[in-house]
């Protein structure tokens, strides 16, 4: 890997994205000259639940309501939600508009990550298309917002995505593109959803912890060498995450309504393209 970058004239090599589990084995790395450096962290959701509508069941009122109020908007608007999975239809669908949208949520977000580009997405599609979801959100037979995830055997990766921010605010696509992610990961039954670094309070209502995740870096040459030795810690701007929300009811509560958890199913449900 040093020779692979010195060979294209890169200033610095960048191991990314490690949990506190995989450390020990980047111990070897400290000898070859990388400073460990602390990255935004994982929000992780753990709750076992068969669908949306069960989750939305077990929720505190307040926290139930929010989720009401944004889903109805979806409903009110005739926008449709689709899971894509089969690579044709993905391919044909993704086009460059589609991933204008990605590059306006680049620009929104909060964390400022890689930027990758249209191959990268269609390569998920082609090469991994058994494991690989493209979450959409239609309006008038447009992509007005999606998300891309990746099932890991019992883990659920809910990765990048866009949105026309035109509309994000009338139907809160952020937030029901999140809600369309949890019950698709639901309902494929995996233990642990991973939902991304960014919108830390957000996620903190839904229900989600955060994992620490560090990354490894090694500057090339004199110059960048000494500054990623000694400046490691001042690369990476940390953001405070939120601690988790106590948003699930306890067990002696009494649990919701059967027209409002029939309301919820009805709200949360969406098509799936084999």
């Amino acid at each position: 890997m040093h020779n692979k970058a010195k060979q294209i004239g890169m200033d610095a090599i960048v191991y990314k994205e490690f949990g506190e589990n995989d450390l020990q084995w980047m111990n070897p790395l400290f000898g070859a000259g990388y400073r460990r450096i602390s990255i935004p962290p994982m929000h992780v959701f753990r709750h076992p639940f068969t669908d949306f509508a069960q989750y939305c069941a077990a929720l505190k009122t307040r926290y139930r309501q929010q989720i009401n109020r944004s889903v109805r908007k979806l409903k009110n608007a005739g926008i449709e939600q689709l899971v894509l999975t089969d690579a044709k239809k993905i391919l044909e669908l993704y086009t460059p508009e589609v991933h204008a949208l990605y590059h306006q949520m680049v620009t929104k977000s909060d964390v400022k990550l890689e930027v990758l580009p249209i191959e990268y997405f269609r390569q998920i599609a082609l090469q991994l298309s058994f494991e690989a979801d493209l979450i959409t959100l239609f309006k008038e037979s447009r992509i007005i917002a999606f998300g891309w995830a990746l099932r890991d055997g019992s883990t659920y990766h809910m990765t990048y995505a866009g949105l026309d921010y035109r509309f994000n605010h009338d139907f809160d696509l952020y937030f029901n593109l999140m809600y369309a992610g949890f019950d698709r990961a639901f309902r494929k039954g995996v233990a642990t959803i991973n939902v991304g670094q960014t919108a830390a309070a957000f996620k903190a209502r839904i229900g989600c912890e955060f994992a620490p995740l560090y990354g490894f870096t090694k500057g090339l040459g004199p110059v960048m060498s000494r500054l990623f030795y000694y400046g490691a810690s001042l690369l990476v701007v940390q953001k405070p995450s939120n601690p988790p929300l106590d948003v699930f009811k306890n067990r002696s509560d009494s649990g919701p309504t059967q027209p409002e958890y029939g309301e919820m199913r009805r709200l949360s449900g969406f098509a799936i393209d084999n």
